[in-house]
């Protein structure tokens, strides 16, 4: 598998695997402050579905857990996992109302974020990719990302972006990642080809900038390598700014890339 390996450590060579269990990556020293060096903390995770025997809730009707992991300030971290556990991970992070804490806290930055709605950890900084990929009829990739960022103005006090300067910037990033002026500006629909998604997944991410990014770059919907390269170049900017990444991937992907990594539980080995 090639790919992911730009992706470095802090000291110039490919990160390490890390142990399973209490998992830590690698972090930059001088970024990693001694009384706050984490930039995500979970601790004894577990997950249950508010209603289990509801059948449309697929993955997320089962339980997860539980879960400990350490994710320092620009640190990368691999979470491998069947496409259950790495979809049920995804939203228990995320927040998503379907589910309940059964057990466990999950802090971003030494915040419990453990109450917030999903909108509010999103303006916390934490960004989850969505699989399935989203359709929202009538609304763009560019109008998304002016409401999104306006939301993360207000919520520091700043007035709304300014439309002229947003949207040059907006295609400058855009034309770096190979999306067309017109691809930003066709509504979100999952019909789009994989490639094509993940890249607009991307430029929310390069936009936005959240302090903690969790991405799925799984092949379930085939393999790009020209969109691994990208994704790689993009966690290494991410982390030069201080900014740290959580790949979903498949089992054994990881190793193949030279990532330290973690094994997310299998949610049918859990009960509520």
């Amino acid at each position: 598998m090639g790919g992911f390996e730009g992706v470095k450590n802090a000291a110039g060579a490919p990160a390490r695997r890390a142990p399973a269990h209490g998992v830590m990556a690698h972090a930059s020293p001088e970024r990693a402050e001694a009384d706050d060096a984490h930039a995500l903390l979970v601790e004894n995770l577990r997950v249950g579905s508010k209603d289990a025997g509801d059948p449309s809730l697929g993955a997320l009707g089962a339980a997860f857990g539980p879960l400990d992991l350490t994710l320092p300030r620009a640190g990368v971290l691999a979470a491998e996992g069947s496409a259950k556990a790495r979809r049920l991970f995804a939203a228990a992070l995320s927040g998503d109302p379907r589910l309940r804490v059964l057990s466990g806290s999950i802090k971003m930055r030494s915040n419990a974020i453990d109450a917030l709605s999903p909108a509010d950890r999103a303006l916390a900084g934490l960004f989850v990719s969505a699989r399935p990929f989203p359709s929202l009829p009538g609304i763009s990739t560019a109008a998304l990302l002016r409401a999104a960022t306006d939301a993360h103005r207000f919520r520091r006090g700043l007035d709304p972006a300014e439309p002229i300067p947003f949207s040059r910037d907006l295609r400058i990033r855009s034309r770096l990642l190979g999306l067309s002026p017109e691809e930003i500006s066709l509504p979100l629909s999952s019909a789009l080809p994989p490639p094509r998604r993940h890249l607009l997944e991307l430029l929310q991410l390069e936009v936005l900038q959240p302090p903690v990014a969790v991405f799925d770059a799984s092949e379930e919907e085939g393999r790009d390598p020209a969109f691994e390269g990208v994704l790689s170049r993009a966690v290494e900017e991410g982390r030069s700014q201080g900014r740290s990444w959580i790949l979903l991937l498949e089992p054994g992907r990881a190793k193949a890339a030279d990532l330290p990594s973690f094994r997310l539980p299998e949610p049918e080995s859990v009960r509520a």
